[in-house]
C-alpha cells in the first residue's frame, strides 16, 4: 500500500511563516511538519509516499530528498497549477497502483492508521474516510454514517436545524485505485465536493471510521 499527501498549500494563514517556506515544512517542535504524517505512514507499514506539491515545490524536494534518510521512499508530483484536493490525487495517477492512503497535507493527528486500512478491507469499500465528532458541525462539511459506518449523505455547512450527527470530514481517507476513472485529468476537482458526492450517487460502497483521536 502507498501514501499520498497533498502538500501544495500556501499556508496564507500562517504567514510570515510561510513567505520563504512551505506551510507543509514549518517547524513543529523543532520537526519539519511532514515528518509526523510520513511517520504516522510508516506506522501503517507505508514505505512509499508520494507528496504532491505546488507550492515552492523545490524547497520540501531539498530538504526530504528521495527519502532515504526517513526510511521511505518519496516521490513527487508537481502540480503546474492548482487542481484541487481529488485533481492533486489524479495528477499522481502513475504512482498509484492499489489502495493508496491519503492525508491532507495539514493534518496531525494520532488516529490508529491500521485499524482504518483494515477496516477499508473488511467492508471492501471504494473510498474510507475518518471522521471526527465536533461540537458544532455548522461550519463543516457533515458526513453521515449508520451503525455499519455505511455513508449515506455529505452535507456542506449544515443549518441548526438540519444536523443530524456530528461526524465532519477528518481530512483522512483510504481510496481505491479505481476511483481515478471518475476524476477529469488536468481539471481542478475536489474530493469533498465532487468525488465523493458523485460517488456516493453511484451507488459505491464509501465507508466512515469514527476516531476520537487528536
Amino acid at each position: 500500500m502507498k501514501g499520498l499527501i497533498l502538500a501544495g498549500g500556501k499556508g496564507i494563514r500562517l504567514r510570515p511563516l510561510t513567505l520563504n517556506i512551505p506551510k507543509p515544512i514549518v517547524p513543529v517542535a523543532n520537526r519539519p511538519f511532514l515528518l509526523y504524517q510520513i511517520d504516522l505512514m510508516k506506522s501503517a507499514g507505508i514505505d512509499e509516499i508520494i507528496l504532491s506539491l505546488s507550492y515552492q515545490p523545490r524547497k520540501i524536494e531539498d530538504l526530504l530528498k528521495g527519502g532515504a534518510d526517513f526510511d521511505v521512499l518519496i516521490r513527487y508530483a508537481v502540480e503546474g497549477a492548482p487542481l484541487g484536493t481529488a485533481g492533486a490525487f489524479k495528477n499522481a495517477e502513475e504512482w498509484i497502483e492499489g489502495p493508496t492512503v491519503v492525508f491532507n497535507g495539514d493534518v496531525l493527528t494520532s488516529v490508529d492508521l491500521p485499524a482504518v486500512i483494515a477496516t477499508h478491507h473488511e467492508k471492501k469499500s471504494v473510498a474510507t474516510l475518518v471522521l471526527a465528532p465536533v461540537e458544532d458541525p455548522t461550519a463543516y462539511g457533515l458526513v453521515e454514517s449508520d451503525a455499519s459506518g455505511r455513508i449515506h449523505r455529505f452535507l456542506e455547512k449544515p443549518g441548526m436545524d438540519e444536523i443530524t450527527s456530528n461526524t465532519i470530514n477528518a481530512g483522512i481517507y483510504v481510496l481505491e485505485q479505481s476511483v481515478l476513472a471518475h476524476m477529469p485529468q488536468g481539471k481542478p476537482f475536489s474530493f469533498e465536493r465532487e468525488l465523493f458526492p458523485s460517488l456516493l450517487e453511484k451507488g459505491e460502497p464509501m465507508y466512515a471510521v469514527v476516531s476520537d483521536r487528536y
